[in-house]
């Protein structure tokens, strides 16, 4: 048997939309990079522990 489909993700997130990079120089404290789990909490955590 193999598996041939992937994570329903895939189709519910629909096609990817092009971005323009960022112009000029950009500053950040914190740059949380991905959106997994551990991008995903990170960024939880960052928001719980500085709000603003």
């Amino acid at each position: 048997m193999r598996h041939t489909r992937h994570g329903w993700w895939l189709e519910e997130a629909g096609p990817v939309v092009p971005t323009r990079p960022l112009d000029g120089n950009a500053r950040a404290d914190v740059v949380v990079v991905g959106g997994g789990y551990l991008g995903l909490w990170t960024a939880w955590q960052l928001c719980e522990l500085e709000p603003e």
